[in-house]
């Protein structure tokens, strides 16, 4: 699993909603259709991810995106 897809769907997450809400569109489908949608918090995003990926890949987006911050 690669950055760019597990990443988009968490970028797409937090920044389509406000800073604290935001929608998880899923860009194969053209639609919002992972989980509730709408996410009070980060955590609850990543339970959908999780859900949706498997853990072992969110953590190695996770892994890659703290690579991304830190060499930032």
């Amino acid at each position: 699993m690669s950055f760019t897809k597990v990443g988009a769907h968490a970028l797409a997450g937090f920044v389509s909603g406000s800073e604290t809400t935001g929608h998880l569109f899923d860009p194969n489908f053209g639609q919002f259709d992972i989980g509730q949608g709408h996410y009070a918090k980060w955590s609850d995003l990543w339970v959908d991810l999780w859900e949706y990926y498997g853990i072992a890949n969110v953590i190695i987006f996770t892994a890659e995106m703290a690579e991304v911050i830190v060499l930032d």
